[in-house]
C-alpha cells in the first residue's frame, strides 16, 4: 500500500513538471525516464492492494485491477480446486513453487484464478498449504449454509424465464446456418498470465536482437555472433508457439446447420432434447447420448456481469434449439441425459429449474 501511495504522489509531481514550460528537453527526458520506472512498481502495488476475493450470503466477489465480477452460490457451489505451479528442482532450494485456489467456469478446462488466494513455499510445499486453504475455506462456507445442498429445492427465477421466452430466434429463422465466433478473451488473458506473456515477449526480443545483428549492424560482426543471432532467430519461434497455439484455441467458430453442430473441426449431432443444450458458468455445452459433453466457447457471450451473460446464454440456446425445429435438423424427444460430473450435473439441474425446464429423474423422459 505504501509503494502504492508513494509511487502515484511521485508520478503526480512528475507529471506536473513535465508539463511546464521552463524545463529543458535534458531534464524533461530525464523525468519521463523515472516517471516510466516508477509506474510499474505503483501499478504492482495498486494491483496487490486492490485483487482479493470476498466470500458472502451473495456468492463470490472477484476483485481485480479494473474490474468486479459476482457470482451466486447457485452457480459456483462447491466447484473449487486447486492449481500448482512447481518450477523447484528435486533437492534445492528456491525456484517457483505456488498454488491457487481456483474456480471452475463450467468444466475443468476452464479454470477462473480466485484474486488474492496465492499461496507461496514456507516451511513446507504450496501445495500442501492450498489443500488446507481450501478444505478451511469449504468448511466455512459449509458451516453458513450459503451452498445449495438441494437442486429441487431451487424455484423458478422470473429473470432466467425471461431470458428464455426473449430469444429473438424470429431474425435466424431466416438464415441457411448460424455461425458465432466469440473469442474467448478471459481465458486469452490467463494464458498470457501463467506464462505466455513472457514466452511471447522473450520470442519477440531474441527476433530484434537477431534482425539487428543480422541486418543493421553497422561494424563488421564476427562468425560466433552470427551464429549466436540465428540460434536467436530459430529458438524465438519455439518459445512462442506453445503460448501462441493455447491463444488459438480461444478462438473458435462454431457453425449450426441442418447437419449438425460443429465447433472449429470437430462435428456434433444435433441433442435428441432441448435440454441437451445446456449453460454452466458462463459456458453452453451439448451433450451426447452417452452422456460425453464439450463446450460451444465460440457460441459464448463476451460483454456483461455474470448474470447478464448467462440470460444471453439461456436465450441462444433457446434460439438455437428453435433454429434446429424449423429446419427439421431436430425435434423433441423428451429424452434427458444427466452428464457424469455430479456437480457439473447439480449446476445444470439448478439453471434448468431457474428457467422452468423439466428436469426428470435419471433414467426417466422428460
Amino acid at each position: 500500500m505504501a509503494a502504492a501511495v508513494v509511487g502515484v504522489a511521485w508520478m503526480a509531481l512528475t507529471g506536473t513538471q513535465l508539463l511546464g514550460s521552463l524545463m529543458s528537453g535534458f531534464y524533461r527526458s530525464d523525468d519521463m525516464y523515472m516517471l516510466m520506472m516508477l509506474s510499474i512498481p505503483t501499478i504492482w502495488g495498486i494491483n496487490v492492494t486492490r485483487r482479493r476475493s470476498v466470500l458472502s450470503e451473495s456468492g463470490v466477489e472477484m476483485r481485480r485491477l479494473l474490474f468486479t465480477e459476482r457470482r451466486p452460490w447457485t452457480s459456483v457451489l462447491s466447484r473449487f480446486t486447486l492449481s500448482t505451479l512447481n518450477m523447484t528442482a528435486p533437492g534445492y532450494e528456491g525456484g517457483i513453487d505456488r498454488t491457487r485456489i481456483v474456480l471452475m467456469n463450467g468444466d475443468r478446462d476452464d479454470l477462473i484464478r480466485l484474486p488474492g488466494c496465492v499461496l507461496g513455499v514456507t516451511l513446507e510445499d504450496s501445495s500442501n498449504r492450498g489443500s488446507a486453504a481450501l478444505q478451511a475455506m469449504l468448511n466455512y462456507v459449509r458451516r453458513h449454509g450459503w451452498i445449495v445442498s438441494d437442486a429441487e429445492s431451487v424455484h423458478k427465477d422470473p429473470r432466467l424465464a425471461e431470458a428464455r421466452q426473449n430469444h429473438g430466434a424470429d431474425k435466424m429463422m431466416r438464415k441457411s446456418r448460424l455461425m458465432f465466433c466469440t473469442p474467448v478473451w478471459r481465458r486469452i488473458k490467463e494464458h498470457l498470465c501463467n506464462g505466455g506473456f513472457f514466452l511471447i515477449g522473450l520470442g519477440v526480443l531474441f527476433i530484434l536482437v537477431s534482425v539487428q545483428q543480422l541486418f543493421y549492424e553497422t561494424a563488421s560482426v564476427g562468425d560466433s555472433d552470427r551464429l549466436y543471432a540465428v540460434l536467436f532467430l530459430v529458438l524465438a519461434p519455439v518459445l512462442m508457439a506453445y503460448p501462441l497455439y493455447k491463444i488459438y484455441g480461444c478462438f473458435q467458430r462454431v457453425v449450426v446447420d441442418d447437419r449438425g453442430i460443429r465447433v472449429g473441426r470437430r462435428p456434433c449431432a444435433w441433442p435428441e432434447s432441448r435440454s441437451g443444450l445446456f449453460v454452466a458458468g458462463d459456458r453452453i455445452f451439448i451433450v451426447y447420448a452417452n452422456g460425453r459433453y464439450f463446450a460451444l466457447d465460440g457460441a459464448g457471450v463476451t460483454w456483461g456481469s455474470f448474470r447478464q451473460r448467462q440470460e444471453q446464454l439461456i436465450a441462444r440456446c433457446e434460439a438455437i434449439w428453435l433454429w434446429g425445429i424449423a429446419h427439421g435438423a431436430t425435434r423433441e424427444t423428451g429424452r434427458y441425459i444427466p452428464v457424469p460430473d455430479a456437480d457439473m450435473q447439480k449446476e445444470r439441474e439448478i439453471l434448468e429449474r431457474g428457467i422452468g425446464l423439466a428436469v426428470p429423474r435419471r433414467g426417466q423422459p422428460a
